[in-house]
């Protein structure tokens, strides 16, 4: 892998930790968000393949924190994100630890890949679980770059998850790459600074990229339902 991406993808991950004001921590995100990584050559090996399911061996036998999140998303196929009105939109959990890039040195691998549905289309969506872990703008830009190197190589997940794990579904064809924030409701509310520039961040996304992130708890996952945090990014 090249020095270029190297150098992109440790920059990026250095934007993590938030530092106020929000504004300039935005600015720079996005300024990371927009460069080229061509020079990288493709982000993920042709052909790749895996064992399919949870894949994460759990200490003890048992599973903690994030892991039961993580098993609970491969276990109940399709998971609904719903909020306070509106039609909830229909998720499905494919992949568990699923990498982004073709080498070990700067890989970045997001906790699931799944797709949801909306408005007959399907769009892979890269899955950042969750627990206590950091907060909610960590999560959010670790969720960003993971969106950036998936939109990068769209074509590959596309064959890949089509071919293996939705050949039932009749699928042919997935648009852009979404972002999923998953944790319980009591991560988001316990330091309002980082929810309120990661949301600030999701915004300008919106409005200046085609990245577009969701947050959601999982408080109800074991009924099949993800609640959509208000203000991250819905669709019309």
């Amino acid at each position: 892998m090249s020095d270029v991406y190297r150098k992109w993808v440790d920059g990026f991950k250095g934007l993590k930790g938030f530092r106020p004001p929000a504004a300039t921590a935005i600015k720079q995100v996005l300024a990371y968000y927009s460069q080229s990584i061509k020079e990288s050559g493709q982000a993920q090996l042709e052909g790749w393949a895996h064992a399919l399911g949870y894949r994460k061996q759990p200490k003890n036998g048992l599973d903690r924190g994030e892991q039961k999140i993580e098993r609970l998303l491969l276990e109940r196929p399709p998971i609904e994100i719903v909020r306070e009105s509106g039609r909830p939109l229909s998720l499905k959990v494919t992949e568990q630890n699923f990498p982004l890039a073709r080498q070990n040195k700067g890989q970045v691998l997001c906790d699931a890949l799944g797709f949801i549905k909306h408005g007959g289309i399907h769009h892979p969506v890269v899955i950042e679980v969750k627990n206590t872990d950091a907060n909610p703008w960590f999560a959010v830009v670790e969720n960003l770059i993971q969106i950036r190197l998936a939109r990068f190589n769209l074509n590959n997940i596309e064959q890949h998850v089509i071919k293996c794990s939705l050949k039932d579904k009749n699928l042919q064809k997935a648009r852009g790459s979404w972002g999923l924030v998953l944790a319980p409701s009591k991560y988001f509310s316990k330091e309002p600074i980082y929810l309120e520039a990661a949301l600030k961040l999701i915004q300008e996304l919106k409005s200046r990229t085609q990245a577009r992130i969701i947050l959601a708890a999982t408080d109800e996952l074991k009924e099949g339902r993800l609640k959509w945090i208000k203000g991250s990014y819905w669709p019309s």
